[in-house]
């Protein structure tokens, strides 16, 4: 914790204590006569005498006492002296930072010493609602501390953590500003701003904020940590190992670091050694989702490989000579067109493109492994951008810089349609026949604005698209709505998906259990049709 200011008064004054605190030192206070001040026998509102029938108390331990006409309507208008929120301790010894040794209330010499604690309890209970998840109740007492004390900079350090959990990181970056303002060495701070600007998409300036942070305090091991990852953005493989091993060596503890340090070892083919780092996450953090999700990742890549490998040694050794005998058995043999639809209409797979000619103003994304003849179809090649395979948080990141979404209507964007749902970009899906061209549409759908994304032709398909590139403020109205209901629509209900998927699970157990054959059932949100835990 940093240094703050406090304030200091004499016992003789009457000064207030916690409950707490009273019984600790009740027998110190009574020996210096804490409880003789004239405050017990005048209003502490007017400063008028009170008589015996108009004293009023707060509580059974209160010592102060109002005119029933005096009391103030709120009981957080008082500051009274045995609330948990208004504090004051005891200090034996005198403070290093209170060097005159006065009372504030009356600059006399101190014997003993209180001080008042009233912004250290608010903020340790900030800390322990940041701790608990529970972000926006710790923003409103560290915002508190901050009207009384602005310059306090470890609370400054929390606000601006506080927003980052709450994904705004423009806050987040100002408060810690205001701080360095003030502390210019803190380097809590530094590394705080470089997680902002990470979220923010500037990984370079990020990377700049890590290394002045470890610089200013070499054995900060988060920093080490998250630079680390800042470097996996920039694909310097290299350098983020060195910087995950550096954050292990200060701080072995770190689940963060494990984790990463796994995901290089994977990237480089090190199968073993990365299952040997996401296994000691766990092992530190058994909560630790993420590393789990890489072990299952692991272990599913390593899965589907023997599948592959038996699978084509099983189809090798069944249908190699049937095969080869039907090819050398007759001079002439026909072999099917499989993609030639016998319908009249077939599937033009440029006219996904047609838009592209009504518009000046968009720059397209594709894969680097992608095929096109950018020339061929009159797009300039400074209006296309393409992308490298990224991991999942970059790529989520990465999707709000672009305005719309064009869905390929022959095979949907399905995880990468909600990743980009989730992103807060509209997204133009036209569902087909097939299942794999209608799940945008079941994801949009979900968002509650599928009216505004799902099209029913290829030729609303291009007006849609270049309605909305041409009509921004449409488009901008559709972000906002989609951004805000993210947190409230079905898609993102993750808990009530996990409900449903559960009252599934049940209903089939159940089915079992009775002796009934299997059988075809809808789900509906009944708790006793259809419960969910038993």
């Amino acid at each position: 914790m940093m240094r703050i200011d406090a304030h200091f008064w004499s016992p003789a004054h009457s000064h207030e204590l916690s409950e707490d605190d009273l019984w600790k030192i009740i027998d110190i206070v009574k020996e210096e006569n804490l409880f003789r001040s004239p405050v017990l026998y005048f209003c502490c509102d007017c400063l008028e005498p009170i008589a015996d029938n108009d004293r009023r108390c707060r509580c059974s331990l209160c010592t102060k006492q109002w005119h029933l006409r005096c009391i103030p309507a709120s009981p957080d208008d008082i500051h009274h002296p045995f609330h948990s929120y208004h504090p004051l301790k005891l200090l034996i010894d005198v403070p290093p930072h209170n060097s005159k040794r006065e009372c504030d209330a009356c600059q006399e010499e101190l014997q003993s010493y209180f001080y008042h604690s009233d912004d250290d309890a608010r903020l340790t209970l900030a800390h322990q609602l940041y701790k608990a998840g529970d972000f926006k109740q710790a923003l409103e007492h560290s915002n508190l501390v901050y009207q009384r004390n602005p310059l306090r900079t470890d609370n400054l350090l929390l606000i601006g953590a506080i927003y980052y959990q709450l994904q705004d990181y423009d806050m987040c970056i100002a408060r810690n500003e205001e701080a360095l303002r003030i502390q210019p060495q803190f380097a809590e701070c530094y590394g705080n701003m470089a997680n902002a600007w990470k979220e923010k998409g500037d990984t370079d300036r990020a990377i700049r904020y890590y290394l002045i942070a470890i610089e200013l305090k070499p054995n900060y091991a988060d920093a080490w940590s998250n630079l680390a990852s800042a470097y996996m953005r920039k694909g310097r493989l290299s350098e983020a190992t060195q910087c995950c091993q550096q954050a292990l060596s200060l701080n072995p503890l770190l689940v963060d670091a494990h984790s990463n340090l796994g995901n290089l070892m994977k990237a480089q083919g090190l199968i073993q050694e990365a299952y040997s780092c996401y296994l000691e996450a766990v092992r530190i953090q058994p909560t630790f989702a993420i590393a789990w999700s890489n072990l299952a990742g692991l272990f599913m890549d390593l899965c589907l490989l023997c599948n592959m490998h038996i699978s084509t040694q099983r189809s090798l050794s069944i249908s190699l000579t049937a095969t080869l005998s039907m090819i050398t058995s007759r001079k002439i043999r026909m072999c099917w067109i499989q993609s030639l639809s016998p319908r009249d209409l077939t599937m033009d797979f440029l006219k996904i493109n047609s838009y592209l000619d009504a518009l000046t103003n968009y720059t397209k994304w594709i894969l680097r492994s992608s095929i096109l003849d950018a020339a061929a179809q009159g797009v300039h090649p400074d209006q296309i951008i393409f992308t490298d395979v990224a991991m999942k948080n970059e790529h989520i990141r990465r999707s709000v810089l672009a305005d719309v979404i064009l869905d390929t209507p022959l095979c949907n964007g399905h995880t990468t349609g909600t990743d980009v749902l989730w992103a807060g970009v509209p997204m133009i899906t036209l569902p087909l026949e097939k299942m794999a061209t209608r799940v945008a549409g079941s994801l949009c759908l979900a968002t509650g604005l599928g009216h505004e994304m799902i099209v029913n032709s290829l030729e609303e398909y291009e007006e849609k698209a270049v309605s909305l590139a041409l009509n921004k403020p449409k488009l901008q109205a559709l972000t906002k709505e989609l951004r805000a209901s993210r947190l409230t629509c079905p898609l993102f209900d993750t808990m009530r998906w996990v409900k449903n998927l559960e009252r599934s699970y049940f209903k089939m157990w159940n089915l079992h259990c009775s002796g009934q054959k299997p059988q075809h059932f809808k789900v509906v949100e009944n708790d006793m049709e259809f419960p969910h835990d038993r």
